[in-house]
C-alpha cells in the first residue's frame, strides 16, 4: 500500500473517481478505500484533491460505490482534524446526513462514524445540528446494529458538549419519541426500562457512552422545564398582543382617547377575549387527555 502511493498511484487513482463508467469509479474508490487506512496516506489523499470527488461520490445512484465513498471518507476524518474540517468545507456534511436513512446497513455504518468524527471538531457541532443531522442520529440510537448505535452515541456526545446543543438534543427528542428518542434510551424520559435488552448487549465501550451522555444530560428535566417556560411566556406575550391590538381597534374610536366608556369597553373586551380562550383551552387539554 505504501509503495503504490510512493509509486505516485494517488493523482490518476483520484482522476478515475469522475470516470463516467461506474465500474472504474467503485475500482478507484474501493482502491483509496484501503489506501486511506494508512494514517500518512490521509492527508495526501485530501491535498492531491480527493475529498470533492469522494463527496460527489456519496451522492452516487450505486449503492456500492456510495458504500466505499462512505468507507473512504470514514477513513480520512479519523485522527486528522484537518481533514474534518475540509470533509465540511467542501460540501460533505448533507450527503453524509442524508447517507443516514440508506437500506444499506454498512452505508448507514460508515456515514454515522465519518460524522461521530467531523464532530469532534466545535464549529461542526453546530453545522450537523443546523443541516438537520441531529434527528437522524437520534434515531440510529435504537438501531439493530451495535456498531452504528455505537457510533450514533459517540456522536450525540461530541453534540451535546456544546453548550448551545444541550436544549436542541431535547428538543429533537422530543420528535424522535415514535422511534425511541435519548431519553428514553437513557432512562430519562420515561421508558427506560430497555425492553428490547438493546442495552444489556451493549459493549463495554458503548456502555461508556451512554453514561457520558448521561453525565452531559443531567439537568435534561431543567433544561425540559426552561423550554417549556420559554415556550409559555412567549405564548403569553402574542397572547397580549393579540388582545390588546384587538380590543383597541374595537373600543377606541380615536389614537389617545381616554373616553371611560371606551376604558370599559376595552376591560370588557379584555375580559371575554381571556375567558374564550381559556374555554377552549380547556376543551383541547380535556380531549388530548381521552
Amino acid at each position: 500500500e505504501a509503495k503504490v502511493v510512493s509509486e505516485g498511484a494517488l493523482p490518476p487513482l483520484i482522476y478515475l473517481l469522475r470516470h463516467e463508467i461506474k465500474a472504474v469509479q467503485e475500482h478507484a474508490v474501493g482502491a483509496l478505500r484501503n489506501l486511506s487506512v494508512i494514517p500518512e496516506n490521509k492527508n495526501r489523499i485530501a491535498k492531491e484533491g480527493g475529498l470533492p470527488p469522494l463527496i460527489l461520490l456519496l451522492k452516487s445512484n450505486v449503492d456500492k460505490i456510495q458504500e466505499l465513498a462512505a468507507y473512504t471518507v470514514h477513513n480520512l476524518s479519523a485522527g486528522s482534524v484537518l481533514n474534518q474540517h475540509n470533509i465540511v468545507r467542501d460540501g460533505g456534511l448533507v450527503p453524509l446526513v442524508s447517507l443516514l436513512s440508506s437500506r444499506n446497513e454498512a452505508t448507514v455504518e460508515q456515514a454515522v462514524g465519518a460524522l461521530r468524527n467531523i464532530t469532534l471538531v466545535d464549529e461542526n457541532k453546530l453545522k450537523l445540528v443546523a443541516e438537520g443531522g441531529l434527528l437522524p442520529v437520534l434515531t440510529l440510537l435504537r438501531f439493530d446494529r451495535e456498531s452504528i448505535q455505537e457510533h450514533a452515541t459517540g456522536t450525540v456526545w461530541n453534540l451535546s458538549t456544546h453548550p448551545e446543543n444541550e436544549l436542541k438534543i431535547v428538543q429533537e427528542d422530543a420528535r424522535a419519541k415514535g422511534a425511541m428518542g435519548l431519553l428514553s434510551w437513557i432512562g430519562l424520559g420515561g421508558g427506560g426500562d430497555n425492553a428490547d435488552g438493546a442495552a444489556a448487549t451493549s459493549s463495554s465501550d458503548l456502555m461508556d457512552d451512554k453514561r457520558a451522555i448521561v453525565a452531559k444530560l443531567t439537568d435534561v428535566e431543567k433544561i425540559k422545564h426552561v423550554y417549556h417556560k420559554q415556550l409559555a411566556s412567549k405564548y403569553l406575550n402574542e397572547l397580549a398582543a393579540t388582545v390588546t391590538d384587538k380590543c383597541f381597534v374595537k373600543c377606541y374610536t380615536e389614537a389617545g382617547a381616554t373616553d371611560v366608556g371606551e376604558a370599559g369597553c376595552n376591560a370588557l373586551c379584555t375580559d371575554r377575549y381571556l375567558d374564550t380562550f381559556e374555554q377552549v383551552r380547556r376543551t383541547i387539554q380535556t380531549r388530548n387527555r381521552r
